[in-house]
C-alpha cells in the first residue's frame, strides 16, 4: 500500500468521523479535539488532513453526505415503476428509512455558524441532491400528462416539507 493510499484512507476516516459527530451534535458543539479523539489521532495531526480547520471538515463531510444521499435517491427513482404515486411513495419510504437527517437543524443552526460562502455552497448542493431529482420526477409526470399542470417547484417543496416533518426530529 502506497503512502498516498494510506493518507487517503486516513483522511477519509477523519471525514467520516467528523460527519458522524457533526450530524449527531451539530457544528457548534463539535470541536477539533472531539474529532481527533473520535478518530484516534492527535489534534495536531488532524490539521494535516484539514489545514483550514473545522469548517473544512464540516464542508467535506457534508459534501460527502449529500453526494451519497443524491446517489441513493437517484437509485430509488430509477428502480421504481413509472407510476407517479408509487414513485413518490418509494421516495418517501426512502427518506423515512434514512438515519435522521436533521436537515432543518443544519440549516437553522449550523449554516449561520459557517462562512457565507460555505453555507451557500452547501445549500446549493443540498438543493441539487434532494430537490432537483424530485422536481425532475414531477416534471416528467407532467410531460406524460399523469398530473395536471402545477408549479412543479412548489409541489416539490411541499413534498419535501411533508417528508422532513415526518423524519426530521428537529421539527
Amino acid at each position: 500500500m502506497s503512502k498516498e493510499t494510506r493518507h487517503s484512507e486516513a483522511r477519509q476516516r477523519v471525514i467520516q468521523v467528523a460527519e458522524a459527530l457533526f450530524h449527531q451534535y451539530g457544528y457548534r458543539a463539535v470541536t477539533m479535539r472531539h474529532i481527533a479523539e473520535a478518530a484516534g489521532i492527535r489534534q495536531a495531526s488532524l490539521y494535516y488532513h484539514a489545514p483550514k480547520g473545522k469548517e473544512q471538515l464540516y464542508k467535506e463531510a457534508t459534501e460527502d453526505s449529500l453526494v451519497r444521499l443524491q446517489n441513493e435517491l437517484e437509485q430509488v427513482i430509477t428502480q421504481a415503476d413509472d407510476d407517479l404515486s408509487t414513485l413518490l411513495a418509494n421516495i418517501a419510504d426512502w427518506f423515512v428509512g434514512q438515519s435522521p437527517l436533521k436537515l432543518a437543524c443544519v440549516f437553522a443552526s449550523d449554516m449561520p455558524a459557517i462562512s457565507p460562502q460555505t453555507a451557500q455552497h452547501l445549500t446549493h448542493l443540498a438543493h441539487q441532491a434532494l430537490f432537483i431529482p424530485i422536481l425532475n420526477v414531477l416534471k416528467t409526470a407532467q410531460a406524460r400528462g399523469e398530473i395536471r399542470s402545477v408549479n412543479a417547484e412548489s409541489a416539490t417543496s411541499l413534498f419535501l416539507s411533508m417528508v422532513f416533518s415526518i423524519v426530521d426530529p428537529a421539527r
